[in-house]
């Protein structure tokens, strides 16, 4: 099954721009090799990604390519190889929002703005 994004950046090579250092599951921390930024890749395998999810991640993508807000998740490029779609991101620290939830047992709006 190969995806077909209509994007007009996309990319075939992360491992020429990218170190990938690490991370939880399939989002990893990686660093810009030319500009030494450090962003998160979320990787995604195309096998695992149906029909209707492969239409919704292209307007998602797609949307998130035009976005710029202090308070969304920033998309920076979009990688495609035969086995995967690759999303690089800012590169956002402290975990995640549910496992703090789920720590603290109460959470604030303010909290979790």
């Amino acid at each position: 099954m190969i995806l077909l994004l209509s994007l007009t950046e996309i990319n075939n090579d992360i491992d020429n721009q990218f170190d990938v250092i690490g991370g939880y599951g399939k989002v990893m921390r990686c660093t810009h090799r030319v500009t030494g930024e450090v962003r998160a890749v979320k990787i995604m395998e195309k096998a695992y990604i149906t029909p209707p999810e492969q239409t919704r991640l292209k307007y998602e993508i797609d949307i998130l390519k035009n976005l710029t807000h202090p308070n969304i998740l920033r998309l920076f490029e979009v990688f495609e190889d035969i086995k995967n779609i690759y999303l690089v991101t800012e590169f956002c620290e402290g975990g995640e929002l549910f496992d703090e939830i789920m720590e603290r047992k109460s959470f604030s709006e303010k909290d979790a703005a």
